[in-house]
């Protein structure tokens, strides 16, 4: 049986300090939750041109913030695989 868990984030800090749904309470509930896969709103482009260079943060600046503080690194910390899930065409 698979087990999928969906976890909605803000990306805005200011909604995230309001509602207590920093980054840090994120990752707890990653971390509890102990997924195989994360699944994210990135554009597959993002994630490629992340893979290359890690610093570069996009001209559209995407993906948002939550991913390059904390989705990201933790996939790579706990060998999570990340699949990007945005097919949005930027114009």
């Amino acid at each position: 049986m698979t087990t999928v868990g969906i976890l909605g984030v803000t990306h805005d800090e200011g909604l995230r300090q309001k509602y207590n749904l920093t980054l840090d309470v994120i990752k707890e509930l990653i971390l509890e939750f102990e997924p195989d896969v994360i699944c994210g709103e990135v554009l597959p482009s993002s994630w490629k041109q992340y893979q290359q260079d890690r610093s570069h943060r996009g001209y559209w600046g995407e993906p948002a913030s939550e991913y390059w503080d904390l989705i990201f690194p933790l996939c790579e910390e706990k060998k999570y695989e990340f699949v990007p899930m945005d097919w949005v065409e930027l114009a």
